[in-house]
């Protein structure tokens, strides 16, 4: 019998046995029972998100999900003059418990706070209210906590934001997910797919045996500066004066999860890591120039406008001194050197163009030393392609091919609003892993960041003559298809993405889970010692 390894799945501070939502239960005279059902899982991107409101009515309960009118009616209220609602006040105020939970531990509120900036509810934790003791197990009017009117409800209430902020623009694709795995699967919530159907990938099967395999899964992209230019904050610091200071910061480039495949490894696992190193050249008299301008700049930064000038007359004295010294003499290199940019500025005063190098060149048989060097200037995307070819042995492994071609050539493809047409969608991403048949992760490949799949190039039909059979399914399917994916990662390679896991693209690889079906392969395992990495 193989040896069996379930997938690897994050576990949270906020709960037990791999528990990743908790459920709010509020009941009055009024609503009746309701049971709402939030996200406490920090390795994904749903941190504090609402997922479920189940409505308890003559003991047959009925759920629905945030798509839902229903769901809407009770959760998010399009108007409410007594915002929040109860059923807001429940969830903020059970959320408030945790919260208070995990005060007494820095490392587990380090963690939250991580997790609601990943899933857009920082503002959500950090403004929720104080409360002390234990939470109820069961929510009515009378045991409510007051909620501040800065509080802002988790992300995916579809209402108003915060007073604080004002709505810019919504990404187009928000809220499809569902509808692009149906499309696919013809009803089915989940897209789980391999090739060939009875490969044994993962060891999740009870026969002996099983082999290695590339798991590819797909997510809604985010973009990366989503948080700067969705809203204006009017408490915080100022974007430009945070960009020049701090850099330009990036959030997770994951925002919903759809689904995997799972293929057997291809050949050619050829990758190439590269940087920009180019020709640099600098004259004695340009980077003269520039390191005294660079001077008197860095003290007018420095708060003392004066040292601008006071640094400009300095230079101009000094310069002086040395001519008068005689250091710039016409028997000398540094006069001949100086002698020709002077005149070469006096000439262009009239229109006259002319390169002291040259001519000193023509006069000495020397040339102005360039200080060539070669410098770093940047690091580059990668980019790779893989091959596949799918035989399908009957009608059943056909459909599944054919899933597998639209999972890609789908989620590839760019976004259309259904109502203003002005802007178009980003495609979804994928994130990629190679994987022993235990599920563990194969250090001896190269590890992948998240990738857009900018081409996918599929012959329907390969080989000298056109072959198909009868396909109830299809009408009519070809025995044999290949299929090209070339992906480019959204972000360089730097050093520490080998031994540091705290930004948001390593995140993105690293902590967050991606599914939460029974299939689901978890985050990936960070890099060690033993790991080829990127």
């Amino acid at each position: 019998m193989a040896n069996r390894k379930p997938p690897k799945s994050a576990n949270s501070a906020f709960s037990k046995n791999n528990v990743a939502n908790k459920t709010v239960i509020y009941e009055d005279a009024n609503l009746g029972k309701i049971d709402v059902v939030y996200s406490v899982d920090v390795a994904n991107n749903d941190f504090l998100g609402i997922k479920t409101l189940t409505l308890i009515s003559l003991g047959r309960p009925s759920s629905y999900g945030p798509n839902d009118s229903v769901f809407k009616q009770y959760i998010l209220p399009e108007t409410d003059p007594n915002y929040p609602s109860l059923i807001q006040q429940a969830v903020l105020t059970d959320q408030a418990f945790l919260k208070a939970s995990i005060a007494s531990s820095a490392a587990a509120t380090d963690t939250a706070a991580i997790a609601a900036d990943r899933s857009d509810n920082l503002d959500t934790w950090n403004t929720l209210p104080t409360v002390t003791g234990t939470a109820p197990t069961k929510y009515n009017p009378n045991n409510l906590a007051t909620i501040p009117t800065s509080t802002v409800f988790p992300n995916n209430r579809g209402s108003s934001a915060s007073p604080a902020s004002v709505d810019i623009a919504k990404p187009i694709g928000i809220g499809d997910g569902q509808e692009f795995i149906k499309s696919i699967t013809g009803g089915n919530s989940i897209l789980n797919l391999k090739y060939p159907v009875d490969a044994n990938y993962g060891g999740r099967d009870t026969v002996a045996g099983g082999q290695d395999f590339l798991a590819i899964e797909q997510f809604i992209y985010k973009p990366p500066q989503e948080k700067q230019f969705k809203t204006i904050n009017t408490t915080g610091p100022n974007p430009f004066v945070a960009a020049l200071t701090e850099g330009l910061k990036r959030n997770s480039n994951l925002r919903e999860y759809i689904g995997i495949v799972r293929l057997p490894i291809p050949n050619n696992l050829s990758m190439s890591n590269g940087v920009d190193w180019g020709d640099s050249r600098a004259n004695p008299v340009e980077a003269g120039a520039f390191f005294t301008a660079n001077a008197a700049a860095q003290g007018v930064l420095s708060g003392n406008i004066s040292d601008l000038f006071a640094g400009s007359l300095k230079g101009f004295s000094e310069l002086m001194q040395a001519i008068t010294a005689g250091k710039f003499g016409a028997d000398t290199s540094a006069g001949t050197l100086l002698s020709g940019f002077l005149a070469q500025y006096g000439l262009g005063k009239v229109g006259i163009n002319v390169d002291p190098a040259q001519f000193i060149a023509r006069g000495l048989g020397n040339t102005i030393n360039p200080n060539l060097e070669l410098l770093f200037s940047g690091p580059k995307l990668r980019n790779f392609s893989f091959q596949f070819t799918f035989a399908p042995n009957d009608a059943s492994e056909a459909d599944v091919c054919r899933k597998i071609l639209r999972f890609f050539k789908q989620g590839m493809a760019a976004k259309r609003g259904t109502g203003s047409q002005l802007f178009l969608g980003s495609p979804n991403v994928f994130r990629l892993r190679y994987l022993t048949k235990n599920n563990d992760p194969i250090r001896s490949l190269p590890r992948y960041k998240i990738c857009a799949l900018t081409a996918t190039n599929i012959d329907y039909s390969p080989g000298p003559t056109y072959q198909s059979y009868d396909d109830l399914l299809a009408g009519s399917q070809t025995s044999m298809m290949n299929m090209t994916l070339n992906f480019t990662e959204l972000t360089p390679i730097f050093e520490s993405d080998y031994r540091s896991f705290d930004s948001a693209s390593q995140q993105d690889l690293f902590g967050t889970a991606g599914g939460a079906d029974v299939d689901s392969l978890g985050p990936i395992e960070q890099i060690n010692s033993n790991d080829v990495g990127f």
